[in-house]
Protein backbone atom coordinates (compact mmCIF):
# COMPACT_ATOMS: atom_id res chain seq x y z
CA UNK A 1 0.00 0.00 0.00
CA UNK A 2 3.00 2.66 0.73
CA UNK A 3 4.16 2.25 -2.61
CA UNK A 4 1.12 2.77 -4.48
CA UNK A 5 0.57 5.70 -2.25
CA UNK A 6 3.93 6.96 -3.32
CA UNK A 7 2.82 6.30 -6.97
CA UNK A 8 -0.38 7.83 -6.70
CA UNK A 9 1.06 10.88 -4.89
CA UNK A 10 3.91 11.31 -7.90
CA UNK A 11 1.53 11.21 -10.57
CA UNK A 12 -0.41 13.78 -8.91
CA UNK A 13 2.67 15.77 -9.19
CA UNK A 14 3.28 15.20 -12.53
CA UNK A 15 1.59 17.56 -15.83
CA UNK A 16 0.63 14.91 -17.45
CA UNK A 17 -2.08 16.45 -19.49
CA UNK A 18 0.45 16.74 -23.01
CA UNK A 19 1.43 13.22 -23.13
CA UNK A 20 -1.97 11.74 -21.99
CA UNK A 21 -3.41 9.63 -24.49
CA UNK A 22 -7.14 10.84 -25.42
CA UNK A 23 -9.65 8.19 -26.75
CA UNK A 24 -12.78 9.60 -29.22
CA UNK A 25 -15.44 7.21 -30.31
CA UNK A 26 -15.27 6.98 -33.85
CA UNK A 27 -18.23 5.97 -36.08
CA UNK A 28 -17.79 2.61 -37.75
CA UNK A 29 -20.18 0.67 -39.64
CA UNK A 30 -23.32 -0.96 -38.12
CA UNK A 31 -23.16 -4.26 -37.03
CA UNK A 32 -25.07 -7.06 -34.83
CA UNK A 33 -23.83 -10.09 -33.00
CA UNK A 34 -26.73 -11.50 -31.90
CA UNK A 35 -28.72 -14.84 -31.83
CA UNK A 36 -30.65 -16.76 -29.19
CA UNK A 37 -29.21 -18.57 -26.05
CA UNK A 38 -26.36 -20.48 -28.26
CA UNK A 39 -25.30 -16.79 -28.98
CA UNK A 40 -25.05 -15.70 -24.88
CA UNK A 41 -21.23 -16.51 -24.78
CA UNK A 42 -19.86 -15.80 -27.23
CA UNK A 43 -19.10 -11.85 -29.92
CA UNK A 44 -15.09 -11.80 -30.52
CA UNK A 45 -13.30 -9.75 -32.75
CA UNK A 46 -10.63 -10.54 -34.55
CA UNK A 47 -7.87 -7.57 -35.11
CA UNK A 48 -5.21 -7.83 -37.98
CA UNK A 49 -3.36 -6.26 -40.58
CA UNK A 50 -5.21 -8.16 -43.59
CA UNK A 51 -4.01 -6.20 -46.77
CA UNK A 52 -0.56 -5.42 -45.56
CA UNK A 53 -0.79 -1.71 -45.34
CA UNK A 54 0.06 -1.87 -41.60
CA UNK A 55 -3.29 -0.64 -40.72
CA UNK A 56 -5.48 -2.93 -38.22
CA UNK A 57 -8.79 -4.23 -39.99
CA UNK A 58 -11.53 -5.89 -38.01
CA UNK A 59 -13.25 -9.35 -38.00
CA UNK A 60 -16.16 -9.33 -35.79
CA UNK A 61 -18.07 -12.77 -35.10
CA UNK A 62 -22.32 -11.94 -35.75
CA UNK A 63 -23.88 -14.62 -34.03
CA UNK A 64 -27.09 -15.49 -36.46
CA UNK A 65 -25.69 -12.55 -38.42
CA UNK A 66 -23.22 -13.00 -40.76
CA UNK A 67 -19.73 -11.77 -40.24
CA UNK A 68 -18.66 -8.60 -41.23
CA UNK A 69 -15.32 -7.31 -41.82
CA UNK A 70 -14.15 -3.95 -41.86
CA UNK A 71 -11.67 -2.60 -43.56
CA UNK A 72 -9.16 0.13 -41.92
CA UNK A 73 -9.09 2.86 -44.98
CA UNK A 74 -7.71 5.40 -42.95
CA UNK A 75 -5.37 8.09 -44.22
CA UNK A 76 -2.21 8.70 -42.35
CA UNK A 77 -2.75 11.64 -39.87
CA UNK A 78 -5.90 11.95 -41.00
CA UNK A 79 -9.37 10.55 -38.68
CA UNK A 80 -10.02 7.19 -38.81
CA UNK A 81 -12.15 5.36 -41.07
CA UNK A 82 -13.34 2.07 -41.11
CA UNK A 83 -15.33 0.55 -44.37
CA UNK A 84 -17.20 -3.28 -44.71
CA UNK A 85 -15.18 -5.32 -47.39
CA UNK A 86 -17.63 -7.57 -48.74
CA UNK A 87 -16.02 -11.47 -48.35
CA UNK A 88 -17.94 -14.35 -49.25
CA UNK A 89 -15.44 -16.45 -47.48
CA UNK A 90 -16.63 -14.61 -44.48
CA UNK A 91 -20.35 -14.73 -45.04
CA UNK A 92 -20.77 -17.32 -41.91
CA UNK A 93 -23.81 -17.27 -39.54
CA UNK A 94 -23.30 -19.13 -36.11
CA UNK A 95 -20.22 -17.55 -35.31
CA UNK A 96 -19.10 -16.71 -31.68
CA UNK A 97 -15.55 -15.48 -32.05
CA UNK A 98 -12.35 -15.39 -35.14
CA UNK A 99 -8.98 -15.55 -34.42
CA UNK A 100 -5.95 -14.35 -36.73
CA UNK A 101 -3.21 -16.53 -37.02
CA UNK A 102 -0.58 -17.98 -39.59
CA UNK A 103 -1.47 -21.33 -39.64
CA UNK A 104 0.70 -22.26 -42.81
CA UNK A 105 3.56 -20.11 -42.35
CA UNK A 106 3.44 -17.91 -45.51
CA UNK A 107 3.67 -14.67 -43.62
CA UNK A 108 -0.10 -13.75 -44.45
CA UNK A 109 -2.36 -13.99 -41.19
CA UNK A 110 -5.30 -16.57 -41.73
CA UNK A 111 -8.27 -16.67 -39.30
CA UNK A 112 -9.66 -19.30 -36.66
CA UNK A 113 -13.57 -18.36 -36.64
CA UNK A 114 -15.15 -20.51 -34.18
CA UNK A 115 -19.08 -21.08 -34.65
CA UNK A 116 -22.04 -22.88 -32.95
CA UNK A 117 -21.37 -25.72 -35.44
CA UNK A 118 -18.49 -27.17 -37.41
CA UNK A 119 -15.53 -24.91 -37.00
CA UNK A 120 -13.64 -23.47 -40.04
CA UNK A 121 -10.09 -22.32 -41.13
CA UNK A 122 -9.73 -19.35 -43.84
CA UNK A 123 -6.58 -18.74 -45.64
CA UNK A 124 -5.29 -15.10 -45.90
CA UNK A 125 -4.57 -13.94 -49.22
CA UNK A 126 -3.02 -11.04 -48.17
CA UNK A 127 -5.83 -8.64 -50.24
CA UNK A 128 -8.38 -8.42 -47.12
CA UNK A 129 -9.98 -11.77 -49.13
CA UNK A 130 -9.97 -15.57 -47.68
CA UNK A 131 -10.38 -18.98 -48.32
CA UNK A 132 -11.41 -22.30 -46.53
CA UNK A 133 -8.56 -24.51 -45.66
CA UNK A 134 -8.68 -28.26 -45.85
CA UNK A 135 -9.48 -28.86 -42.17
CA UNK A 136 -12.39 -30.90 -40.91
CA UNK A 137 -14.62 -30.06 -37.72
CA UNK A 138 -17.57 -31.68 -36.14
CA UNK A 139 -20.29 -30.47 -34.88
CA UNK A 140 -19.44 -28.80 -31.75
CA UNK A 141 -20.46 -25.05 -29.73
CA UNK A 142 -16.93 -23.63 -29.52
CA UNK A 143 -16.68 -20.63 -27.21
CA UNK A 144 -12.31 -20.90 -26.78
CA UNK A 145 -9.31 -21.25 -28.76
CA UNK A 146 -5.99 -20.79 -28.16
CA UNK A 147 -2.63 -21.73 -30.24
CA UNK A 148 1.23 -22.22 -29.60
CA UNK A 149 4.51 -23.85 -31.53
CA UNK A 150 5.56 -26.39 -29.58
CA UNK A 151 9.25 -27.30 -29.85
CA UNK A 152 10.42 -28.52 -33.14
CA UNK A 153 7.51 -27.70 -34.58
CA UNK A 154 6.74 -25.50 -37.56
CA UNK A 155 2.78 -25.65 -37.82
CA UNK A 156 0.79 -24.25 -34.43
CA UNK A 157 -1.20 -26.36 -31.68
CA UNK A 158 -4.38 -25.80 -31.72
CA UNK A 159 -6.83 -26.15 -28.53
CA UNK A 160 -10.38 -25.74 -28.91
CA UNK A 161 -12.64 -25.19 -26.31
CA UNK A 162 -16.20 -26.25 -26.39
CA UNK A 163 -19.96 -25.53 -24.39
CA UNK A 164 -22.56 -27.43 -23.36
CA UNK A 165 -22.76 -30.57 -25.63
CA UNK A 166 -26.13 -29.63 -27.49
CA UNK A 167 -26.57 -32.99 -28.50
CA UNK A 168 -27.07 -34.50 -24.97
CA UNK A 169 -30.36 -35.13 -24.54
CA UNK A 170 -30.17 -34.72 -20.93
CA UNK A 171 -28.59 -31.14 -21.31
CA UNK A 172 -28.03 -28.46 -20.98
CA UNK A 173 -26.99 -28.94 -17.02
CA UNK A 174 -24.30 -31.54 -16.31
CA UNK A 175 -23.91 -32.03 -20.22
CA UNK A 176 -20.95 -30.14 -20.87
CA UNK A 177 -18.64 -30.71 -23.84
CA UNK A 178 -14.66 -32.52 -24.07
CA UNK A 179 -12.26 -30.38 -25.40
CA UNK A 180 -10.08 -30.66 -28.01
CA UNK A 181 -6.39 -30.57 -28.83
CA UNK A 182 -4.75 -30.61 -32.80
CA UNK A 183 -1.38 -31.05 -32.88
CA UNK A 184 0.71 -30.91 -36.28
CA UNK A 185 1.75 -34.53 -37.44
CA UNK A 186 3.28 -34.14 -41.04
CA UNK A 187 1.40 -32.72 -43.40
CA UNK A 188 -1.88 -33.26 -41.24
CA UNK A 189 -3.28 -32.51 -37.47
CA UNK A 190 -3.96 -35.36 -34.90
CA UNK A 191 -6.75 -34.97 -32.52
CA UNK A 192 -6.88 -35.52 -29.07
CA UNK A 193 -9.77 -35.18 -26.79
CA UNK A 194 -9.08 -33.44 -23.69
CA UNK A 195 -11.87 -35.04 -21.10
CA UNK A 196 -13.68 -34.19 -18.99
CA UNK A 197 -15.06 -31.05 -20.53
CA UNK A 198 -16.05 -28.81 -17.88
CA UNK A 199 -18.32 -25.90 -20.20
CA UNK A 200 -15.12 -24.11 -21.41
CA UNK A 201 -15.12 -20.14 -21.79
CA UNK A 202 -11.51 -19.45 -22.06
CA UNK A 203 -8.54 -20.93 -22.41
CA UNK A 204 -4.30 -19.87 -22.76
CA UNK A 205 -1.43 -21.72 -23.31
CA UNK A 206 1.23 -20.41 -21.05
CA UNK A 207 4.61 -21.24 -19.67
CA UNK A 208 3.07 -20.94 -16.16
CA UNK A 209 5.99 -22.68 -14.51
CA UNK A 210 8.58 -21.13 -16.56
CA UNK A 211 9.83 -24.73 -17.95
CA UNK A 212 9.91 -23.66 -21.18
CA UNK A 213 6.90 -25.49 -21.90
CA UNK A 214 3.23 -24.22 -22.61
CA UNK A 215 0.67 -25.86 -20.70
CA UNK A 216 -2.96 -25.56 -21.27
CA UNK A 217 -5.22 -23.20 -18.71
CA UNK A 218 -8.95 -23.82 -18.85
CA UNK A 219 -11.54 -21.20 -17.71
CA UNK A 220 -14.78 -23.02 -17.13
CA UNK A 221 -18.21 -22.25 -16.32
CA UNK A 222 -19.66 -24.09 -12.80
CA UNK A 223 -22.94 -22.43 -14.03
CA UNK A 224 -23.56 -25.10 -16.30
CA UNK A 225 -20.78 -28.11 -15.40
CA UNK A 226 -23.23 -27.82 -11.75
CA UNK A 227 -20.69 -29.53 -9.68
CA UNK A 228 -18.04 -32.13 -10.19
CA UNK A 229 -16.07 -30.14 -11.99
CA UNK A 230 -12.93 -27.33 -11.80
CA UNK A 231 -11.00 -25.02 -13.39
CA UNK A 232 -7.97 -27.09 -15.48
CA UNK A 233 -4.52 -27.22 -15.80
CA UNK A 234 -3.54 -29.56 -19.11
CA UNK A 235 0.28 -30.81 -19.30
CA UNK A 236 1.40 -30.56 -22.60
CA UNK A 237 3.35 -33.86 -22.72
CA UNK A 238 3.56 -36.64 -25.28
CA UNK A 239 0.13 -37.61 -23.85
CA UNK A 240 -1.93 -34.88 -22.53
CA UNK A 241 -2.05 -34.94 -18.42
CA UNK A 242 -4.38 -33.16 -16.47
CA UNK A 243 -2.70 -31.83 -13.29
CA UNK A 244 -4.31 -32.43 -9.74
CA UNK A 245 -6.65 -29.87 -8.68
CA UNK A 246 -3.88 -28.87 -5.84
CA UNK A 247 -1.23 -28.39 -8.66
CA UNK A 248 -3.44 -25.98 -10.93
CA UNK A 249 -3.89 -23.72 -7.73
CA UNK A 250 -0.50 -23.63 -7.95
CA UNK A 251 -0.56 -21.81 -10.91
CA UNK A 252 -2.38 -19.21 -9.16
CA UNK A 253 -4.99 -18.34 -11.72
CA UNK A 254 -7.65 -17.34 -10.80
CA UNK A 255 -11.22 -18.09 -12.76
CA UNK A 256 -14.05 -15.97 -13.03
CA UNK A 257 -17.50 -17.33 -14.04
CA UNK A 258 -20.43 -15.97 -15.89
CA UNK A 259 -22.56 -15.88 -18.80
CA UNK A 260 -19.53 -14.46 -21.36
CA UNK A 261 -16.52 -15.73 -22.26
CA UNK A 262 -13.68 -14.71 -20.32
CA UNK A 263 -10.33 -13.42 -21.43
CA UNK A 264 -7.26 -14.98 -19.60
CA UNK A 265 -4.35 -12.20 -19.60
CA UNK A 266 -1.22 -13.75 -18.10
CA UNK A 267 1.69 -11.54 -16.46
CA UNK A 268 4.98 -11.42 -16.45
CA UNK A 269 4.97 -13.38 -13.33
CA UNK A 270 3.58 -16.61 -12.59
CA UNK A 271 -0.04 -15.47 -12.72
CA UNK A 272 -3.01 -15.44 -14.84
CA UNK A 273 -6.28 -13.75 -14.13
CA UNK A 274 -9.84 -14.93 -15.49
CA UNK A 275 -11.60 -11.21 -16.52
CA UNK A 276 -15.12 -12.01 -17.38
CA UNK A 277 -15.98 -9.98 -20.77
CA UNK A 278 -18.97 -8.56 -19.39
CA UNK A 279 -17.36 -6.60 -16.98
CA UNK A 280 -14.77 -5.32 -20.42
CA UNK A 281 -17.79 -4.87 -22.62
Amino acid sequence: MRSAAILVATLIGQDVTADTPRFQPVDVPPHVYDGGWEHFVGGGLAVLDCDGDQRPDLVAAGGSNPMQLLRNTSVDGGAIHFEPAPSQALNLTGTTGAYPLDIDNDGILDLVVLRVGPDTVLRGRGDCTFEAMPFTFADHWTTAFSATWEGGQTAPTLAFGHYVDRHDPDGPFEACDVNHLWRPDGATYTVTDLAPGHCALSILFTDWARTGRADLRVSNDRHYYVRDGQEQLWAMEDKPRLFPKKTAGRATCFGAWGSRPAIWIATGGTRCFSVPWAINA
